[in-house]
């Protein structure tokens, strides 16, 4: 049967190969033909890689027909170019064809262009295959040489269906969009597509016809890049609110595909007289004329269904007032002050849109009406509960501002074109009264000028009678005033309570003016809807001294802090945007309640999705909690320095340092304590979570797609760790990094089972220094957990540098054979399981999603089980043969009696401690075994007294502890636990020379340089940062000195200018030292070294002979030690 199959494919390639002699302008998907059609004005060119980017842009800037569209891959030199006219782009390349030195040309494809599908295609020389499963990579092997088709990569794991990716090498005569379709019609292949570039988008904007609606978001594709009136960012904030009703008086308005259902109310249409003979829709048989109507409110409030267009304000009702019913002229002016009567007063308008008005030649009187001024007066005044009604007009194509765009208080808008110039036609306004702002248009000269694209009528009713439910040919000022009208009602909706006079002012104060000021044509300048909308959103006070609610929108504008006895309660659906490195900080005594739901989440989020605000403090042990919260795009997104916290079910996301972070407690000292349960934390640009001086109960949490490590232990302990998920962390960093000084236990309570899977990360799955527990046959339940990757020889599943035997017993370690060499250190993994236990429960969480409940809940152990497993383990220390096996048992004793939590226990457990300290244990009374035992008995006694938080035992304890007598392990450790304690008194310079003192032994001890400051940077980094005041914790430091002195770096050294300026100022004359060291604490330069007078000083730092890094520059004076860092890049 083999024989024939390979029969069957060397004469299906044979066949298939000999049939396609020419190109075909199809792919195959979803079982079908898809055809393509190649642009003849488009084209993507292969240059030199090479050559600059200046001199790519300068040879198309001087030709009169090319245009660039991107660069689709600088490394690779292709750049995307169009014909302007949209004529043949062969044509047109001939002259820049030498000075570009074009390699290779490649088509661009469209699935349809007439319909302005977005979809386009440019093909590379690759094609993606999925094989049937019975085709053995033998048979592969063969098919692939048969058509000049090389292997790039197969893709065959977990989260990935077996699939290849083939590349046609260069002696093939096949394309690889032909290579793709032979393959797929062989019958040899599931699947079988070409690779190419294509624009993919985000959730956000994707609605067919958007890319070209370039008055939203121009990117370039016409006129000048950022002619536009900035709303994508406004969208981030708001899409708009169902309760703001927006009325459009115009041609009418009618239910449409694009209109989400209810969208458009009932409204009125009137006749000649001003009666009412209608519910608002166009005129049934009016086919081409009154498409208007339609046109202006799709700008306004197009749904995002993925579908056609988008509007500046999807969500908002649309109330059609048609004045223009007979289709006739007469009788009109009756029929706008009806029409706009009936809107605020019946129809309950919180803005009117008019985009029509009265018009006279240049030379005549200006064309006025009291009872349309009346009527509009009233809307002013009266509507929206006297808060007042928006009206907002267009100012007119003929040069002027027509009527009743000069009634005082209506909001008029001129027109500029996509390159930000005078609409032809828009209306000047000589007086500066009448015309307030400006916003894009279509041009009214149709020769080659970009126009507006929106709703038409749906079918054959609307302009484009051939059946198009969209037009693309919109021009004057008629479509520039439904996006203001948008602009507005983005405003109403995060914030209801502004008056028409406060919408009207901030639209205007928010415009953005050209250079050289205000003109006659664009009033204060093109509106800007980010900064409007922002501008309207309610804003926090900066100190909440008494009980507060938020609810709505809210605007952190500079940091807020929550005072002693203030509780701020955020209510569910809150959305709360942030200034740039703001923060909210709940000090000592205060509390925040962010408790919000499934369907209502609380969002925490950078007001500028281009800038990031700074953290959420809790630094509060009032009982903080953040439930069904998305808190993403900050610096630190959340930081821990209290006690009594719980997160569950939110999203920590998206941070530029870190997602969250823990610290010393700053509501009474020690540690800091979180319960966190089904959370996700994503996408952080360095650590996910940095566990640092405190105690952690995480359960249900993912931890996912950070730079570094996924979670970081240091100084803390981590129990219980349970039915967590630890995945695709770090490039080159560990899944969990566990410190010393760092504590680990994964098992849920009473050591019961972890369910914990940690897969895929960058480097090690789990490397270790400190305590950890994977899996324990004491007193019994094991680990149940699944640790795994896709072992290559270059990392390992456990990295255990701490001296002592990791208990890691029934646990599973993937689909291959266990071996020795997937460990660094001493692991104990007998007992291991064939098939992955955390395959049936619930593992990891997804944030913002129900909760559920584990299906094994085995028993709880009980005082007697851990005092009998205490018996067994002291019995097997008596019998301790080597150094390891001591260090161990005594390990796995201090164990179990911290995770008793029996008093009595911990007490026997202390006692025997102290008793080895003394001399007087009964275990090895001599020789090298007492030594060892000693010396890691004080290590562990130590680590005791922190953790119950007698910390000045612990001090005095250690301090008679000579560390140049102990062993490398031991040394380190104890250097541990004296940092931390200095971390707990807050003298953060004794913590600092304590690290210089860790790095000293592990530098003696041969580990490398670039390991240290790997493992330790962001310890280091956390240091470093409260020493210098930014972190934010707000640290007490009981000892510190008032820093009289100023030292700054002018500028970070660089590859461009290695050299840089240290700035310091003396308030009195004194002794002076400054000095530059690496994060190793070894002296690279010695920049000042003596008296100075009052005064300030320069000195110059040459780092030309230094490798990239963090350094520490540092100014001693008689009184004050000031450290600061800088960053060498290079």
């Amino acid at each position: 049967m083999k024989e024939l199959l390979s029969l069957m494919i060397i004469i299906l390639s044979v066949t298939f190969l000999n049939s396609y002699v020419v190109a075909q302008d199809f792919y195959y998907s979803n079982n079908r033909k898809i055809a393509l059609e190649k642009s003849t004005s488009d084209l993507v060119l292969k240059v030199s890689s090479s050559l600059p980017k200046s001199a790519i842009e300068n040879a198309l800037r001087n030709t009169n027909s090319i245009k660039m569209v991107s660069y689709l891959n600088e490394e690779k030199g292709l750049i995307w170019i169009k014909d302007k006219q949209g004529n043949a782009i062969k044509n047109s390349i001939a002259e820049v064809y030498n000075q570009l030195n074009i390699q290779k040309e490649i088509p661009v494809y469209y699935l349809d262009k007439s319909k302005k599908d977005t979809a386009w295609f440019i093909l590379t020389d690759e094609f993606r295959v999925k094989f049937k499963q019975q085709i053995s990579s033998d048979d592969i092997d063969r098919i692939n040489a048969q058509h000049n088709v090389v292997t790039v990569s197969i893709f065959n794991n977990e989260y990935t269906s077996g699939w290849h990716l083939l590349k046609v090498s260069d002696e093939s005569s096949l394309t690889a969009l032909q290579a793709a379709n032979i393959y797929y019609e062989s019958g040899l292949v599931e699947w079988s597509v070409p690779n190419y570039y294509t624009e993919f988008s985000y959730e956000s904007i994707d609605d067919s016809y958007f890319y070209l609606q370039w008055y939203l978001e121009n990117t370039g594709q016409e006129g000048v890049a950022g002619t536009d009136i900035n709303v994508v960012k406004a969208w981030d904030i708001t899409t708009g609110n169902i309760s703001t009703i927006v009325a459009v008086l115009d041609g009418g308005v009618e239910n449409h595909e694009d209109f989400y259902s209810g969208q458009v109310l009932t409204g009125i249409s009137l006749d000649n007289g001003g009666n009412i003979v209608g519910d608002g829709s166009p005129k049934v048989g009016d086919q081409d004329s009154e498409m208007h109507g339609q046109a202006v409110a799709g700008i306004i409030g197009a749904n995002h269904n993925n579908i056609g267009i988008r509007g500046v304000a999807e969500k908002v009702k649309i109330l059609p007032i048609n004045v223009k019913y007979n289709n006739t002229s007469l009788n009109q002016i009756l029929n706008i002050q009806t029409g706009v009567d009936w809107a605020w007063s019946t129809g309950n308008a919180d803005i009117i849109n008019i985009s029509m008005g009265y018009q006279t030649g240049s030379n005549a009187p200006q064309f006025y009406d009291d009872g349309v001024e009346d009527a509009i007066e009233n809307a002013m005044t009266y509507g929206r509960q006297n808060k007042g009604t928006l009206v907002v007009k267009s100012a007119g194509n003929l040069g002027f501002v027509s009527f009743p765009g000069n009634v005082p208080g209506v909001l008029t808008v001129g027109g500029l074109d996509a390159w930000g110039d005078p609409a032809s036609g828009t209306a000047m306004d000589p007086t500066y009264n009448f015309l307030d702002v400006v916003a894009p248009t279509g041009d009214t000269d149709p020769i080659g000028d970009p126009t507006l694209f929106s709703m038409d009528r749906m079918g054959s009713l609307g302009s484009n009678g051939y059946g198009s439910n969209y037009e693309d040919y919109l021009t004057g000022t008629s479509f520039s005033a439904p996006q203001v009208s948008g602009i507005a009602a983005l405003m109403l909706a995060v914030n209801p309570n502004l008056t028409k006079t406060q919408i009207f002012d901030i639209i205007k104060d928010r415009a953005s003016l050209h250079d050289y000021g205000p003109t006659q044509w664009d009033g204060r300048g093109r509106v800007d809807a980010y900064e409007s909308v922002k501008a309207a959103l309610p804003k926090a006070s900066t100190s909440i001294t008494s009980n507060t609610t938020w609810s709505g929108y809210i605007h952190v504008e500079n940091t807020v802090n929550i005072e002693d006895g203030a509780t701020l309660t955020i209510l569910p659906g809150t959305k709360v945007f942030l200034d740039d490195y703001k923060a909210i900080v709940v000090r000592p005594g205060g509390k925040l309640i962010a408790d919000g739901t499934q369907s209502d989440p609380i969002t925490f989020k950078p007001i500028d999705p281009d800038n990031n605000w700074n953290r959420i403090a809790l630094n509060s042990s009032s009982g903080n909690i953040l439930d069904w919260c998305l808190i993403e795009g900050g610096y630190i997104n959340v930081s821990v320095a209290s006690q009594n916290n719980i997160i569950s079910h939110t999203t920590i996301r998206d941070a530029t340092y870190r997602n969250i972070q823990g610290w010393v407690n700053q509501d009474g000292g020690g540690r800091s304590s979180l319960t966190m349960e089904y959370s996700l934390i994503d996408n952080s640009s360095t650590v996910g979570f940095v566990v640092h001086t405190m105690d952690l109960d995480l359960s249900y949490t993912t931890i996912k797609g950070s730079t570094q490590a996924g979670i970081y232990i240091v100084n803390s302990t981590v129990d219980p760790f349970h039915n967590n998920y630890i995945t695709l962390n770090g490039s080159s960093r560990d899944g969990i990094e566990i410190l010393s000084s760092g504590d680990l236990v994964m098992h849920s309570s009473g050591l019961q089972r972890g369910y914990n899977k940690i897969t895929n990360n960058g480097d090690d799955e789990i490397s270790v220094s400190g305590d950890l527990i994977v899996g324990t046959i004491y007193p019994g339940s094991g680990g149940y957990n699944q640790i795994y990757s896709y072992y290559s020889g270059s990392s390992y599943l456990i990295d255990n540098n701490s001296g002592v035997s990791i208990p890691a017993y029934y646990n599973h370690w993937g689909a291959g054979p266990l071996t020795s060499a997937m460990f660094d250190g001493t692991v104990s993994t007998s007992y291991s399981l064939s098939s992955d236990p955390t395959s049936s429960v619930t593992v990891g969480h997804d944030g913002q999603a129900p909760s559920k409940v584990n299906p094994f809940e085995a028993p709880e152990y009980n005082s007697q089980d851990f005092l009998n497993a205490y018996n067994d383990l002291e019995a097997e220390l008596s019998a301790s043969k080597n150094s390891l096996e001591i260090r161990t048992n005594l390990s796995r004793l201090y164990q179990i009696a911290r995770l008793s939590k029996d008093q009595s226990l911990s007490s026997r457990n202390k006692g025997l401690l102290m008793s080895i300290h003394n001399g007087t244990s009964s275990i090895f009374q001599s020789g090298e075994k007492t030594k060892i035992l000693k010396d890691y008995g004080d290590v562990l006694y130590t680590r005791a007294l922190i953790h119950e938080a007698r910390y000045q035992e612990a001090e005095e304890f250690v301090e008679n502890i000579k560390i140049s007598e102990l062993g490398f392990f031991d040394s380190r450790d104890i250097l541990h636990s004296k940092l931390e304690l200095e971390l707990y008194k807050g003298d953060l310079d004794k913590a600092w020379e304590y690290l210089q003192s860790i790095y000293s032994v592990l530098l003696k001890n041969g580990i490398e340089e670039d390991e240290i400051r790997s493992d330790y940077s962001v310890l280091e980094e956390d240091i470093l940062s409260n020493l210098e005041g930014i972190n934010g914790n707000e640290i007490q430091v009981l000892n510190q000195k008032k820093k009289s002195e100023v030292i700054d770096v002018d500028s970070y050294p660089n590859p461009f200018n290695p050299t840089s300026t240290i700035k310091f100022t003396l308030q009195q004359r004194t002794y002076v030292s400054v000095k530059v060291f690496d994060l190793l604490g070894r002296e690279v330069a010695e920049l000042v070294n003596g008296e100075k007078e009052t005064g300030e000083y320069e000195v110059r730092f040459d780092a030309s002979n230094l490798s990239s890094g963090v350094y520490i520059y540092q100014l001693q004076t008689n009184d004050n030690i000031i450290t600061k860092r800088m960053t060498l890049i290079k």
